[in-house]
């Protein structure tokens, strides 16, 4: 599959290809520059399915995988890995009561320890600054002050140690969990001149 900016530009786009240019849009917005860069991408997947491609039904997960290969092979992983967190349900917008109107994004934990090689506590914890950092801007518009929800953390922590959910050292792993995320948080809003740090809310309780 391959991406040319330079090809011919068809007046109506197809349902195709219009599902897949909104997606990149309402996912990574400005992020992927410009509308017809986003059209583009949408068409040269569509080129593949119809050359390579032999089922006609085509599931969402399917497009979405390609049009992060499409980000990745432009030069845009920080775009594909967006795609990827926000069409997966890992990352996604949430409203509780106790937040009043402040924006809460919620991070699904149990979808980091799904994977069998992130049984090791570092590779976890790298897994989960790398999505904040994919995620940050979501908090660019309220400078900060908003709510990250961290859902399944005495899950994740008893996975990762094979030990009972209600066992001490879960418990400490957990801690640990939410203050790495605490200090990731703290990181970011140094790095993007955020007023307020987002407050982190354990899910579990």
């Amino acid at each position: 599959m391959i991406f040319d900016p330079g090809g011919p530009v068809e007046s109506e786009p197809s349902v195709v290809v219009t599902h897949i240019q909104s997606e990149i849009s309402d996912i990574c917005g400005v992020d992927v520059d410009t509308e017809f860069c986003r059209e583009e991408i949408a068409k040269a997947i569509e080129f593949f399915l119809e050359n390579d491609h032999k089922s006609e039904f085509i599931e969402s997960k399917t497009l979405t995988n390609l049009a992060a290969q499409v980000l990745t092979s432009i030069g845009d992983p920080g775009s594909a890995r967006r795609l990827m967190l926000f069409s997966s349900g890992m990352v996604k917008p949430s409203e509780w009561v106790v937040t009043g109107d402040k924006d809460v994004w919620v991070l699904n934990l149990k979808e980091i320890t799904m994977q069998e090689d992130a049984s090791l506590e570092l590779i976890f914890f790298r897994g989960v600054q790398l999505v904040l950092d994919s995620i940050a801007d979501v908090w660019d518009e309220c400078a900060g002050d908003g709510v990250l929800g961290l859902r399944h953390v005495c899950l994740a922590a008893a996975s990762l140690l094979g030990a009972p959910r209600n066992s001490k050292a879960v418990a400490m792993l957990s801690d640990e969990i939410i203050d790495t995320s605490i200090a990731k948080l703290a990181q970011l809003k140094r790095e993007r001149g955020w007023e307020s740090v987002p407050f982190v809310l354990n899910l579990d309780f």
